[in-house]
């Protein structure tokens, strides 16, 4: 037992280490929940299904890991409010 090979699990990700795992889409969809839209808004605005967005609205959660969707409101907020910002 002793030659089995430990394990380790994987390191969490910083967001802002996540945020540059994200897709263009992802990216996308993660501003777009920043602005305060919802699900159906954002399957609306980007002309896709519903179901499509709850794909991505999932993968960005498991990069960032991510555990509610309150929490991943409040991240897309900060980082979109913090892009808004340095452009101006």
């Amino acid at each position: 037992m002793a030659n089995i090979a430990r394990i380790r699990p994987p390191q969490r990700r910083t967001q802002r280490q996540g945020i540059k795992c994200l897709s263009q889409r992802e990216l996308q969809v993660f501003g777009l929940i920043g602005r305060g839209m919802g699900t159906l808004q954002i399957a609306g605005q980007l002309k896709v299904s519903q179901y499509t967005i709850q794909a991505h609205r999932n993968k960005i959660r498991a990069k960032l890991d991510i555990r509610d969707s309150a929490t991943l409101a409040f991240r897309a907020y900060r980082w979109w409010r913090g892009k808004k910002k340095k452009k101006a």
